[in-house]
């Protein structure tokens, strides 16, 4: 309603007759059928456009639009909500996603901000839901505006490495708006490979990059990558490996993590993953999750908004694709033992980003990594898990070495030292000769020993248990 209005004195708008008895029909429908409750609908769509107004401001904040355009925007339309039409060629699957070109059919992320923010106009064709389409702008404004600021800070760094960044003149046009009659600037010729744009208060700045960093924000390929996603998927899905991981997890964020969780943490962690409980969306909330990627076609948005909106039957879900599953089993378990430490880190008293981190932080942070490392992960299977691993070992050994070694060697060292201590010298002589014939690799990896006629094997953690574990017993042995 407040949207008709700011379009009704708009002479750059038409309006068609059509639209106009719609939006008649519509009003009065709803009218009718809330009558004085009306005025809730009123109140939830001002909070909309509030939203919406701060998605502005970020764009603003983050150098993408100049605030001269923002202030032509919100006085021409007070109450903005960026309806997508069907079938506009500029929101199809393979519209291109801006902020930092590389080269041409290239970008670095983002839309185009005349892509993001379109300049209303008037048309007979279906509106997409409201919804979907704020969900689709959220993600790609909040894309663009921090790839700008990514952008932005590399480039700031051209008077410190010249030799790497520098300023780039392009050969630039002008030509007449078919639409508007005004004229407007254009590159006369593709950019080469090494320049790159960014945005400044809204203006395009161009920049000539090393190749190093051009190969910084380009991907290696796509199809050597597929084996070892089939091989991750594949191994990551056995309930076997499902069980270990996680007594791995809770074993090693208890070492590793300054938050300390219990068993009593990765429990409410577990309830509050399969419960969604409060925990859970504070958690959530804080950014810890990792729910990073979307998929922005409209396809994926209309996914997202099914997802949030509507619910479907899990049975239904997991009868379309067997694999999720498994998967969401993995993900429950894994995700359990985060939330853990989240609680434990809350009740230490960390503020929320603080627990957040704690959280990602808390076994492996599948976020880290360098270019390199997350382009050998896609060919090589865990490569990015294992330096990950190593990475967090070394940080949490140089921020509180007195409280890693205590609580590795209680937890991990003496464990160690008691089993193979007893196989060794005080155990029957055949269980001694039977336990040192077990491949080595498997005492690396586990606490193995006896259960009446049974070698059971408890996982040990990933490099701290080896190095608290494994090599002490290697140095018995």
């Amino acid at each position: 309603r407040r949207y008709a209005l700011d379009l009704k004195d708009r002479d750059d708008v038409e309006i068609t007759d059509k639209q106009k008895e719609k939006s008649i029909k519509d009003l009065a429908r709803i009218n009718e059928k809330y009558g004085e409750d009306i005025v809730l609908l009123d109140t939830s769509a001002q909070e909309i456009y509030d939203y919406q107004d701060r998605m502005l401001q970020m764009l603003v904040s983050f150098g993408v639009m100049s605030q001269d355009k923002y202030n032509t925007i919100k006085t021409e339309n007070p109450n903005y909500i960026p309806f997508q039409r069907v079938l506009d060629e500029e929101y199809g699957e393979t519209a291109g996603l801006q902020g930092l070109h590389v080269k041409a059919g290239t970008t670095f992320a983002g839309k185009k901000l005349g892509q993001v923010i379109k300049k209303i106009e008037g048309s007979d064709k279906a509106i997409v839901n409201p919804i979907e389409s704020i969900i689709r702008n959220t993600m790609r404004i909040t894309d663009i505006a921090y790839q700008n600021r990514v952008a932005n800070q590399l480039v700031a760094l051209k008077d410190i490495m010249p030799e790497y960044i520098s300023t780039y003149k392009p050969n630039i046009g002008m030509a007449k708006d078919p639409k508007t009659g005004i004229k407007v600037p254009y590159l006369r010729e593709v950019q080469p490979n090494d320049v790159i744009t960014v945005l400044v208060k809204g203006k395009t700045k161009y920049y000539k990059v090393h190749p190093s960093l051009v190969a910084a924000i380009t991907g290696l390929g796509w199809l050597l990558s597929r084996p070892a996603s089939i091989l991750r998927t594949g191994a990551t899905i056995v309930p076997e490996f499902m069980a270990r991981n996680f007594i791995r997890d809770v074993h090693g964020s208890y070492v590793l993590s300054e938050a300390r969780p219990n068993v009593i943490d990765v429990v409410k962690g577990l309830t509050a993953r399969i419960g969604k409980n409060d925990l859970y969306e504070k958690w959530r909330a804080s950014g810890a999750s990792f729910n990073s990627y979307m998929n922005m076609s409209d396809k994926g948005v209309q996914s997202a908004y099914a997802e949030i909106f509507k619910e479907e039957g899990k049975l239904k879900r997991y009868l379309k694709n067997p694999l999720n599953l498994p998967q969401d089993i993995g993900s429950v378990i894994e995700q359990s033992v985060r939330i853990g430490v989240y609680n434990a880190a809350k009740r230490k008293g960390m503020t929320d980003a603080e627990s957040a981190m704690e959280a990602r932080d808390a076994s492996i942070d599948f976020a880290r990594g360098g270019r390199a490392s997350k382009e050998i992960n896609k060919y090589v299977p865990f490569f990015n898990a294992g330096v990950q691993g190593s990475n967090k070992f070394i940080r949490a050994f140089r921020k509180n070495p007195k409280a890693m070694i205590m609580y590795a060697s209680a937890t991990v060292t003496i464990p160690q030292i008691l089993i193979t201590g007893y196989y060794l010298h005080l155990a029957p002589e055949e269980e001694k000769k039977e336990y040192l014939e077990i491949p080595e690799w498997q005492r690396d990896m586990f606490w193995v020993f006896k259960v009446g006629d049974t070698w059971a094997r408890y996982p040990k953690p990933f490099t701290v248990g080896f190095i608290f574990g494994s090599s002490i017993e290697r140095a018995m042995i």
